[in-house]
């Protein structure tokens, strides 16, 4: 059980895995729609993305601390994330992630313990999947909910910025979550998701604009209650399923991204072991578990 859970919560929280003002009075939307004309011209982006998780279900804890550097470009696109997963008594884990267009086709490349996996991708799921590191992506949902959010002027590491403050509403998260690529891996993983985020309320959220530059610089969520909201819909889902069929306690999730640069990205290729690893189905990706990574100890206590 204790695995299968830490797959549904990896998956979930990947969903989230990346997004000269005239001399007037501003408003959160003139922020937030100036911010997304200057990505439409973006060409590249590096960023910083960390997460934070504590959960606990039948008596188990799981605790779950992910740091991530991102390198993406738009043209062509793809992308290179690095990611260091500190899961507890679970151990720890170093992931290299790139997703690209190979001769017509889409794929991602997964590589772990010097072994790599490629799986390939319809485009529109590739295209819904680079959202995840687009801070395009993000501004364009914001600038959507724009009458939640308030803001102030403030400095937010030595950078003077505008500080937004406003939610992202229930409706506009249940259509992001319901067409985003990762829901056909909760799938895989015996999640009937069709009505599992009928209810889910808004998700409070912090955004950090560059003043001299109008560009997004970090945005902030504490998903606690949202996390809570998903996994007891998702409980309620699994109907006979004993190992779901639990109630999770959510303790922490917090979750940050930050742009450490636009335009300033140095390229890179993707490395042959990569290219030129065995392809999988997405049944056979979703099926591994993070324990086949660990130890024996680790394996003992399943």
């Amino acid at each position: 059980m204790k695995k299968k859970l830490l797959s549904i919560l990896l998956v979930l929280v990947m969903i989230f895995s990346v997004s000269g003002c005239e001399k007037k009075e501003l408003s959160a939307s003139d922020l937030l729609e100036k911010a997304y004309e200057n990505c439409e011209s973006v060409k590249n982006i590096t960023a910083k993305q960390t997460m934070q998780l504590s959960a606990s279900a039948a008596g188990e804890s799981i605790n779950l601390n992910i740091d991530s550097d991102i390198v993406a470009f738009s043209d062509p696109y793809k992308v290179k994330m690095e990611a260091n997963m500190d899961m507890g008594e679970l151990g720890s884990q170093a992931i290299t992630m790139y997703m690209a267009e190979e001769d017509g086709k889409y794929y991602t490349y997964t590589g772990a313990s010097g072994m790599w996996m490629k799986q390939s991708m319809d485009k529109a799921a590739f295209d819904e999947a680079m959202n995840s590191y687009d801070s395009k992506a993000y501004l364009e949902q914001l600038v959507d909910n724009t009458s939640t959010f308030t803001f102030n002027e403030t400095t937010e590491d030595d950078k003077e910025v505008y500080k937004l403050d406003g939610n992202i509403t229930g409706e506009s998260l249940k259509n992001m979550l319901k067409t985003a690529n990762s829901m056909s891996q909760l799938d895989s993983l015996g999640i009937d998701y069709t009505q599992a985020f009928d209810s889910i309320s808004d998700l409070p959220v912090t955004i950090y604009i560059e003043k001299e530059s109008g560009n997004l610089y970090k945005m902030s969520m504490d998903m606690s209650d949202f996390m809570k909201q998903v996994m007891s819909s998702m409980s309620d889902a699994a109907g006979t399923d004993e190992s779901l069929n639990t109630d999770v306690a959510i303790d922490k999730c917090d979750m940050a991204i930050t742009y450490t640069g636009y335009d300033n990205a140095e390229n890179f290729d993707i490395p042959e072991e990569a290219l030129n690893a065995e392809e999988i189905d997405l049944n056979a990706l979703s099926g591994l578990d993070m324990d086949d990574e660990t130890s024996d100890e680790t394996d003992t206590q399943e």
